[in-house]
């Protein structure tokens, strides 16, 4: 096969998986946005280095998209991100742990979790905790 006719190929193809994806999704059935819910951890944690913190969420809509969370600093430093696709499901439990490591003075970070269905409403939710040497 010649590169023309490659590139056609794989144009088509990622075409008709992006058409695909779409075209499947009825407007009308989805007209409300997803609820985020955050299980752990609590704005109460005060968590030292090494700690092991659960990350808890879960995320329900008609039709998810995707999911992501992060956890972020003050300075909007970013220490643990992670997307993950969850395409149609209805519920989705994000389960993670994380452990802090080289804070040498008290600091508040927040766990925050997006979520997108497949109507693009888009949902944050957020809780900030504390970390401590």
């Amino acid at each position: 096969m010649n590169l023309i006719m490659k590139t056609k190929i794989i144009f088509f193809g990622c075409l008709i998986t992006f058409v695909s994806c779409h075209s499947n999704h009825d407007e009308d059935n989805d007209p409300t946005a997803p609820t985020i819910t955050i299980l752990s951890p609590n704005s109460s944690l005060i968590a030292k280095n090494n700690d092991t913190i659960r990350l808890l969420a879960n995320v329900v809509d008609n039709r998810l998209h995707e999911v992501s969370f992060e956890i972020v600093g003050q300075q909007n430093d970013t220490f643990i991100s992670k997307i993950l696709d969850e395409h149609d499901k209805t519920n989705f439990n994000v389960i993670s742990f994380w452990n802090p490591k080289g804070f040498n003075q008290s600091t508040s970070l927040s766990f925050i979790v997006h979520s997108e269905d497949q109507n693009a409403h888009k949902v944050t939710n957020q809780v900030a905790f504390t970390v401590i040497p």
